[in-house]
């Protein structure tokens, strides 16, 4: 334990000295300001093309993709419905595969014990056919929450290519496109070989008391403003889910970075770390903000239960039982 902490602290040590030195900063930065391809439109669906003559254009313009999504082999691109399976019966995009949280709940913590590990991604995503010739992901549900969670949980466990549906189903139905009751079963894929994983996404309990007592990061809540009224982190700056992302469709990027700098939020430099209750908005304000180019991004996972298990020596009631919702 005492190692883990040392670790952990001087990861935050690390991650300071490259929010303090510009030069560092200015290597590690991409400067892509525009990341929209990681949505996806139903236009970029492969299932989609045959009905590109019957449906409105406005149901197929796509993002500012890069030449590398344009080059994708559709054929290999694999669609995932994260509906319960009851739902998924009713109707589905033809050809997506069924991922219910009941076979594989990932709102679970991330990378500690008694949550989401690696062999345990590794052995679902394989058994869904994800293998190294897979040429992209693509997520989808009804209100978006359960895609961003998903996406947030395939990125730091190394995946590549995993895009969202904006809008999801309802944009699928939307576009007049058929629905399918009949369930795809995946084929066991033979090899998957993930990268290493992204540790950097994820700020562990010892890494925020670091960066809370040393001011070394922006701290973003992204519950419900009377959530964070009743009871926040200090210094927490309230960047409610819904005014990025409402029903699965997403803000523009322009949007976000305005809603971000209205905050008084920095979008060009330093570091942030944002928060929720139970994981799912904190995974809508990290790919929003990562989908818009705002760079040293990270999700304090464990979030505000473990914030006032472990800092909060005595709440009002009142809160303590707010909390508890």
């Amino acid at each position: 334990f005492f190692f883990c902490c040392r670790f952990q602290t001087m990861s935050s040590v690390l991650r300071g000295m490259s929010r303090s030195n510009p030069l560092l900063h200015r290597i590690s930065r991409r400067y892509i300001t525009d990341r929209s391809f990681r949505l996806a439109n139903v236009g970029d669906l492969a299932v989609a093309q045959e009905f590109k003559d019957q449906v409105a254009p406005e149901h197929f313009v796509t993002f500012a993709h890069t030449a590398d999504i344009a080059k994708r082999d559709l054929s290999k691109q694999l669609v995932i419905d994260l509906s319960h399976e009851q739902g998924y019966k009713r109707g589905h995009i033809k050809g997506s595969i069924n991922l219910p949280l009941e076979k594989f709940d990932f709102c679970r913590l991330v990378d500690t014990y008694g949550g989401i590990m690696q062999d345990e991604v590794y052995s679902v995503f394989k058994s869904l056919g994800v293998n190294n010739d897979t040429s992209e992901i693509i997520l989808y549900d009804n209100s978006g929450l359960l895609a961003c969670r998903l996406w947030f949980v395939l990125r730091y466990f190394g995946f590549q290519n995993v895009r969202i549906l904006n809008g999801g189903w309802r944009a699928w139905l939307r576009a007049g496109l058929p629905v399918d009751e009949k369930e795809t079963v995946p084929i066991t894929a033979s090899s998957l070989d993930l990268k290493p994983k992204r540790d950097n996404i994820i700020t562990k309990p010892t890494q925020m008391i670091f960066d809370h007592e040393h001011e070394t990061s922006q701290i973003i809540d992204t519950r419900r403003p009377e959530a964070y009224q009743t009871y926040h982190i200090p210094r927490a700056i309230n960047v409610p889910s819904k005014s990025l992302m409402q029903d699965g469709e997403f803000a523009s990027v322009k949007t976000i970075r305005d809603i971000c700098q209205s905050k008084k939020l920095n979008v060009e430099d330093g570091s942030s770390i944002i928060y929720s209750s139970k994981g799912l908005t904190s995974s809508v304000g990290y790919f929003c903000l990562s989908m818009a180019g705002v760079d040293g991004v990270s999700v304090y996972d464990q979030g505000i239960y473990n914030w006032v298990s472990n800092f909060e020596n005595k709440l009002d009631p009142t809160i303590a039982e707010h909390l508890q919702r």
